[in-house]
């Protein structure tokens, strides 16, 4: 659970870093922004390369936890489901509506569309694999059981190599999705799980893992960058290996994970922010919110202090956590209730829907 939270944060830090150094063409404001799309001796912009890559860090986190976890169950519950894409749907219409009178009804039409389907167009990318993996889940496990240790090592390293490894050196050539590179991930940790606990118990080999996953990714980024001020091919390349497959934070993730993993502790308040996460997330990172209101924190932070420095980033992350932590909380306390009774009443209906189309194809000859 502590994990998780560290995981929500570092992705704050992350997108709060995108916003520093993406253009916007939504808004007015430029001054704010940090231009390293291109190669440069300057430390700040390294650093700045390096934290955008920690919301892969804290989403291979995410999903290597959910992964551990769901290898252990073959069911899969509708009303998780369910309850997920109401409350990612109820969230992305109460900001949208909020946003609306906030502006003056002054929001882009694209998205607005956006705002009302917000899984089918995964404006929270993450939210949408994940329920989209979930079901599958039961069906990978069943699959991993009825290999061998040689055919199920095999599958992994074959995945591995494909959607992992070459990936990410080489970019889109061989088709790969964001649900393939979790189907790898998935199978990669059901072999480390199966046989090699004790390998992935030893906190010293995790240590490792996690040290040679960090400096691997900040040393490959940090090395393009220098690399481009010489070689003109480079030069525009320094946001290539900011990549979800990146074997080094794939590493550092697992090796985290199984750091805390191996750590007796217990907190009642721990607990009930980890709980929070999933709303944080899709809270923080709303489209509207990131598009409209975190360039204009920068703007304000530029104008006012100017950027002496990068603890400025470190500061905002913290107080966009803050809000969507706080924000998480009231949707908890007051509509999340609303959207639990609307998911045990709409389930039943589902089933039964499920039910007639079942006995209609079954039919078929």
């Amino acid at each position: 659970e502590l994990l998780k939270i560290l995981a929500i944060f570092i992705i704050v830090i992350s997108h709060v870093t995108q916003t520093l150094t993406s253009v916007n063409t939504d808004v007015p404001w430029t001054d704010y922004m940090i231009d390293i799309s291109k190669a440069s001796a300057n430390g700040v912009n390294m650093a700045l390369l390096v934290l955008r890559t920690f919301g892969i860090f804290g989403n291979s986190i995410f999903f290597i936890s959910s992964a551990w976890f769901l290898l252990n169950n073959d069911r899969v519950k509708a009303k998780k489901e369910l309850k997920l894409f109401l409350d990612v749907w109820t969230i992305s219409v109460l900001i949208c509506g909020v946003v609306l009178l906030v502006r003056h009804g002054s929001i882009s039409g694209k998205l607005l569309v956006k705002q009302f389907f917000p899984t089918l167009v995964a404006n929270n990318w993450y939210m949408t694999c994940y329920l989209l993996f979930y079901p599958i889940h039961g069906i990978l496990n069943k699959s991993i059981r009825a290999m061998s240790q040689r055919e199920l090592l095999l599958a992994a390293t074959a995945l591995g190599t494909l959607y992992i490894l070459v990936d990410y050196v080489v970019g889109q050539v061989l088709f790969p999705s964001m649900l393939i590179l979790w189907i790898t991930i998935y199978v990669i940790v059901a072999y480390a799980k199966l046989y090699m606990r004790d390998l992935i118990d030893n906190n010293k080999v995790n240590v490792l893992l996690v040290l040679v996953g960090i400096l691997g990714n900040a040393g490959v980024i940090i090395a393009t960058d220098l690399a481009g001020m010489k070689i003109g091919f480079l030069q525009t390349k320094v946001m290539y290996w900011a990549n979800n497959c990146s074997p080094f934070l794939l590493m550092a993730a697992f090796g985290l994970f199984n750091i805390f993993r191996n750590i007796d502790f217990s907190n009642r308040v721990i607990n009930y922010i980890s709980k929070m996460s999933l709303f944080i997330y899709v809270i923080h990172e709303n489209m509207l919110l990131r598009t409209y209101y975190r360039p204009m924190l920068w703007h304000e932070v530029y104008n006012r202090f100017g950027y002496s420095h990068v603890l400025w980033l470190l500061i905002l992350a913290v107080e966009v956590f803050a809000f969507g932590l706080i924000m998480s909380i009231l949707y908890e306390k007051t509509i999340e209730r609303t959207v639990e009774k609307a998911t045990d009443g709409l389930l039943p209906l589902l089933r039964k829907l499920y039910a007639k189309y079942e006995m209609l194809v079954m039919q078929l000859h």
